[in-house]
């Protein structure tokens, strides 16, 4: 066996060890220290597992663990492999986490057995409007019960084509102006989808011409 294989082999029995010990103290103590406290340290355990390091999110949680806990740790570990273990406490860093949470979570996928749980719903809509029957006496309750809801105010949309003709202007103009709308009346009547077209191009209403009216 290689290097390399006992190495990694030593990295799993490791954190196998670790999630043991895990397990026993979360049914020793209570939930709330137990969450807090000791399940998110990361552990990584020496090749000859005389020494674990447990790796902390910061400096205060780390004199805590050491004043009370570290010796309840040393106990159950020292008790589960069989001889002494050292405990030894650190400030964690992202590269250190990232691999005692690599480890950890490798050595609980090799030990749980692969299984797959599957579920599907077929959902057929033809065969459930086939089961569906509703009566007008229904439907004309419904609405009378939801009037409010399912009806709405009327709203109408107004557009104009504005061809100025203030009253100061001299007849002629006006006459002309007068020749020029009922013109471009004409045109929509005879082609009611020509007005936008028309209202850009002759409106003389600078905020309504660019939109079509």
């Amino acid at each position: 066996m290689s290097n390399g294989q006992q190495t990694h082999d030593g990295d799993e029995a490791g954190q196998a060890l670790w999630q043991v010990c895990l397990d026993e103290l979360s049914q020793e103590m209570p939930e709330q220290q137990f969450n807090t406290w000791i399940k998110p340290l990361t552990a990584q355990v020496s090749d000859d597992f005389s020494k674990v390091t447990l790796y902390v999110a910061n400096r205060f949680k780390l004199d805590w663990i050491r004043a009370q806990y570290s010796a309840k740790l040393a106990d159950v570990l020292s008790r589960l492999h069989g001889q002494k273990i050292q405990i030894e406490l650190a400030l964690a860093t992202r590269e250190a986490q990232g691999k005692t949470a690599f480890s950890m979570a490798k050595a609980a996928l090799d030990a749980r057995p692969e299984t797959a749980d599957v579920q599907y719903l077929v959902f057929d809509l033809e065969a459930v409007k086939k089961t569906v029957s509703v009566a007008e006496a229904d439907v004309r309750t419904y609405y009378e019960q939801n009037t409010a809801r399912l009806q709405s105010k009327e709203e109408r949309r107004a557009s104009h084509i504005l061809i100025n003709a203030p009253k100061d202007m001299p007849a002629a103009e006006r006459q002309k102006a007068k020749a020029q709308a009922q013109d471009l009346l004409d045109k929509v009547k005879a082609k009611p989808d020509s007005f936008a077209q028309l209202a850009a191009k002759f409106s003389q209403d600078p905020g309504s011409a660019a939109k079509g009216g």
